[in-house]
């Protein structure tokens, strides 16, 4: 792969959209692609935000869903930009420098909060009821978003490698990354998998250690979405992914 490719396999063309442009696109409705872009940042961030809601503020699904609805629409009217410097870049910081404070201020207000003033900003059935991850007594309140930030990041950097081994037309390659990794409960040895699929044990080795290879690039150019240039990029994967 060249210095110009990206890990996708397509032309690099300096750093990525960020979602501070996309940020900075959706507070414009008069944009064509405003409601695009609020639900492309939505989609991306709800579940870290709500399950941070639901794990440290102790919401209910629907408190947390109406919080997260508020949460979104306030920051795209722009309630939350001067914190972009303190941020230094890296939409993650923002979120954290913001979150808890919007929720402090709503439950001193005590007033119900609104799905994001009337703009159904994330989907009404969005709402996460499975068993939630029992929070370390000894972790700090912000760890919860920042363990599933980490999820939602990975979990898109895995579809964006599998839609690129079907536009290359090797979906089998992800399928025995799929039979492996993301196997729940006891993985299936080489054997079984080999034998499901009809290939060798040997392609089954190779195919798994090249998403393996692949998928970290993904994450990083998923994660670059979310910052503001090179530096912000390597401070974040540093937190998010260390060593």
């Amino acid at each position: 792969m060249s210095g110009d490719d990206t890990v996708l396999g397509g032309p690099a063309r300096g750093f990525p959209e960020t979602h501070w442009s996309v940020i900075a696109g959706a507070k414009d409705r008069d944009d064509p692609r405003w409601r695009e872009r609020v639900e492309q940042l939505a989609r991306f961030y709800w579940r870290p935000i709500y399950r941070h809601l639901r794990i440290r503020w102790r919401m209910s699904s629907e408190e947390a869903k109406d919080a997260t609805q508020e949460f979104f629409g306030e920051m795209l009217e722009g309630k939350y930009l001067r914190e972009v410097e303190a941020s230094r870049g890296r939409f993650r910081a923002f979120v954290k420098a913001c979150l808890d404070n919007a929720v402090r201020q709503a439950k001193r207000a005590e007033g119900r909060l609104k799905r994001g003033g009337g703009v159904a900003v994330v989907p009404l059935d969005a709402g996460d009821d499975a068993p939630l991850d029992p929070a370390d007594p000894g972790e700090p309140p912000e760890a919860s978003l920042d363990r599933e930030w980490r999820r939602a990041l990975v979990a898109e950097a895995v579809g964006r490698m599998k839609a690129a081994y079907e536009s290359e037309k090797r979906g089998d390659w992800f399928e025995v990354f799929r039979r492996v990794d993301l196997a729940e409960g006891a993985k299936p040895t080489y054997r079984e998998v080999a034998a499901a699929l009809g290939i060798r044990e040997t392609d089954v080795d190779n195919r798994l250690s090249h998403a393996r290879q692949r998928l970290p690039g993904i994450v990083r150019e998923v994660v670059a979405e979310s910052v503001a240039d090179a530096e912000a990029l390597e401070r974040e994967m540093e937190e998010l992914f260390p060593a």
